[in-house]
């Protein structure tokens, strides 16, 4: 498909993606928004599924999450 009409067809979503993302105040400097940091942290992993990953994980660290996702391609698919 075509980029430009992969992106017109699929605007609505994409924009309703980025406000969920928006939506929550996830403002890591500020200690009071660390539930926010980890519900944004899920939403991320959930995007990232949604888009087709094989894998998403949200990890602790010592500040805020880290997202993880990934793709595993077979080479000979190609």
């Amino acid at each position: 498909m075509e980029i430009k009409k992969y992106i017109t067809e699929n605007e609505p979503k994409m924009l309703e993606d980025l406000f969920s993302l928006i939506r929550i105040p996830s403002i890591s400097a500020k200690p009071e928004h660390h539930d926010d940091m980890l519900a944004c942290a899920e939403r991320w992993a959930q995007l990232l599924l949604e888009a087709g990953a094989d894998e998403a994980l949200v990890m602790p660290s010592k500040g805020n999450p880290i997202v993880f996702g990934q793709k595993i391609v077979d080479p000979d698919d190609r």
